[in-house]
C-alpha cells in the first residue's frame, strides 16, 4: 500500500478522471488489488468499489457458507450504494448431487431485491428441487427485473414442464440476449393453453442447446423473429421437428 503522504500528494495533483482511468485499465480483473486501492485514498474508493461489485458471484468456490452469505448481506445493507454497482450476477451451484448453502437459506431473498441495476444474470443451478421456496421465488422476482438485458441458464434440470414454463414466463420484455445451455425438463410436452400466454421478446441473440422440445416451442411462440440477428442451436433427435419450425419462420437472420 502506498504511504499516505505520497497518496495524498498524488491525489492532490492528479485529476479524478485520470485516477478512475488508471483503476479501470489496470485493476478491473483483480479484486484483491482493488480492495487495497479502496483503502489508499478517498478519491480511489468510489471507482474501486464500483469495479469490485460490478460482477458478483454468489457464492465463489470455497466460500459457500452461512457466515460468508451473512457478511455479504451486512455489507450491502450497511452500504446500499454498493448493491447499485452490481451489473452482472452469477448464481452457482458448485456440485451436481448436493445443495449449496445459499440455495437453502432464507438470507438470499434479502440480497436480491437490492440489485436494482442488474443487467446480466447467469444461473448455473443443476437441481432446482434443492431450493428453499423463498429463495426460488426471489430468483423468479429477479428474472422479471426490467433492467435485465442478458440472461443465461446453464446445466439446469427442472422436474416438471410447468416449472420450466413458469421460469420462461418470468423473462422480462427488456431482454436482448438469452442463452439456455443443457437445460432439461422431465415432462417435455407443450400445451397451447390460455394460462400460458407469453409476451413477445424482441431478442437480438438466442442460444438454445437443450433436450427439451418445450424450450424450442416456447421460442417459436415468444421470440419475435423480425428482431433476431443471431441464433445458435443444435439439432438433436427429440428436438429436430421444433428446430425446423423455428428456422422456417419468416426471419431476417443473416
Amino acid at each position: 500500500m502506498a504511504h499516505h503522504n505520497l497518496s495524498g500528494a498524488f491525489c492532490a495533483t492528479c485529476p479524478q478522471e485520470l485516477i478512475d482511468l488508471i483503476l479501470v485499465k489496470t485493476n478491473s480483473g483483480d479484486k484483491e488489488t482493488l480492495k487495497s486501492c479502496a483503502l489508499v485514498a478517498r478519491s480511489f474508493r468510489p471507482t474501486s468499489q464500483k469495479l469490485i461489485f460490478s460482477d458478483l458471484t454468489i457464492l465463489p468456490p470455497g466460500r459457500d457458507n452461512i457466515p460468508a452469505l451473512q457478511r455479504l448481506t451486512d455489507v450491502l445493507s450497511t452500504s446500499p450504494q454498493l448493491a447499485l454497482y452490481v451489473r452482472t450476477l452469477h448464481l452457482v451451484q458448485p456440485g451436481l448431487h448436493k445443495p449449496c448453502v445459499w440455495m437453502q437459506s432464507d438470507i438470499l431473498p434479502a440480497i436480491l431485491p437490492l440489485l436494482t441495476n442488474l443487467e446480466s444474470l447467469n444461473v448455473r443451478i443443476h437441481n432446482w428441487d434443492y431450493f428453499h421456496s423463498n429463495c426460488e421465488q426471489a430468483i423468479y422476482a429477479l428474472i422479471t427485473r426490467s433492467s435485465l438485458s442478458s440472461i443465461e441458464f446453464k446445466e439446469a434440470r427442472l422436474q416438471t414442464n410447468e416449472r420450466l414454463l413458469s421460469l420462461l414466463q418470468s423473462l422480462p420484455a427488456s431482454l436482448q440476449s438469452a442463452s439456455f445451455l443443457d437445460l432439461f425438463a422431465d415432462h417435455l410436452s407443450y400445451r397451447n393453453d390460455p394460462k400460458s400466454e407469453l409476451h413477445k421478446l424482441r431478442l437480438a441473440s438466442l442460444h438454445l442447446i437443450s433436450f427439451a422440445p418445450a424450450l424450442f416451442q416456447w421460442a417459436i411462440r415468444a421470440v419475435d423473429p423480425t428482431c433476431l440477428r443471431h441464433l445458435h442451436t443444435m439439432v438433436k433427435e427429440n428436438t429436430i421437428n421444433v428446430v425446423q419450425q423455428l428456422l422456417h419462420q419468416e426471419n431476417p437472420l443473416s
